[in-house]
């Protein structure tokens, strides 16, 4: 502790200005009713180029929505915008009519099940890494075993020797990246939220493990579904397509319609 006391410093100092925030925040909770609106929207991270530039965009509830995009076109800067981790230097952001600022981050985040792309494990339980900071009670007992089966664990359990009392870890090589994924998707379903937000969320899994899963989502009554992706085999599952290019929305409309007309999307269902 003597030796890192500069460190531990510096994040004593972070901590009290999240606890300052937080006081200044009415900590109610913004639910969202019907959309999540962007209006001319900046993001740099300090060099001189913008990550997002002027992004006027409207995301509505009852909506699969896929961001796709070239490598650096800002497509994780935006979800970072979406989830509160990050807020703009210029423009605006609306969840329905209420404008969301720093102080409100706690208060959107609820709304949100957010699945990476990089699941991280405790060194726990398989059951204690899907409730992940969520607790099981009686009541929530079939939930949760619905939640088992439509994140495609049941056979990851029967095949682990102590089944949910698995001890695993990210150390343990026991599970395969896939199957951390559908811990992911598992944690993200049982937290109940109106909107799921998927990173690259399915990149380590094989086509039929993604198939029934994405499936299974596409059967469930989030009020909202936004995801990443780099895969072609993805955008059947979603209404619309956001396409970015250099931090400039190129392309926002039906999946239908952009397929046969934006170019990055022909090339992209080409590399099948």
């Amino acid at each position: 502790i003597i030796f890192r006391q500069v460190q531990l410093s510096n994040v004593n100092k972070i901590f009290e200005n999240i606890n300052s925030l937080e006081l200044n925040s009415n900590n109610s909770n913004i639910s969202l009713k019907e959309s999540i609106t962007f209006q001319n929207v900046s993001f740099t991270y300090g060099d001189d180029q913008s990550t997002l530039e002027d992004v006027n965009l409207e995301l509505r509830c009852d909506e699969k929505v896929v961001i796709v995009g070239s490598s650096g076109s800002g497509k994780s800067t935006l979800l970072d915008l979406i989830l509160g981790f990050t807020f703009p230097q210029s423009g605006k952001i609306f969840f329905d009519k209420t404008q969301i600022n720093i102080q409100d981050r706690e208060s959107i985040r609820n709304n949100f099940a957010f699945v990476p792309q990089k699941v991280l494990l405790i060194e726990g339980t398989l059951k204690d890494n899907i409730l992940f900071g969520t607790t099981l009670k009686n009541e929530n007992k079939d939930f949760f075993k619905d939640v088992l089966s439509l994140a495609k664990l049941d056979e990851v359990i029967k095949n682990l020797p102590h089944g949910l009392d698995t001890l695993i870890s990210d150390s343990n090589p026991i599970l395969s990246g896939g199957q951390k994924q559908c811990i992911g998707f598992a944690r993200a379903f049982f937290k109940n939220r109106d909107i799921l937000v998927l990173d690259e969320a399915t990149n380590a899994m094989d086509s039929q493990l993604e198939n029934d899963l994405m499936s299974n989502v596409s059967s469930l009554k989030f009020k909202m579904i936004l995801a990443i992706t780099h895969k072609s085999s993805l955008l059947e599952y979603f209404d619309k397509i956001c396409v970015l290019e250099n931090g400039i929305v190129q392309d926002y409309g039906s999946t239908s319609n952009l397929l046969n007309q934006n170019k990055f999307l022909i090339k992209m269902l080409n590399k099948k």
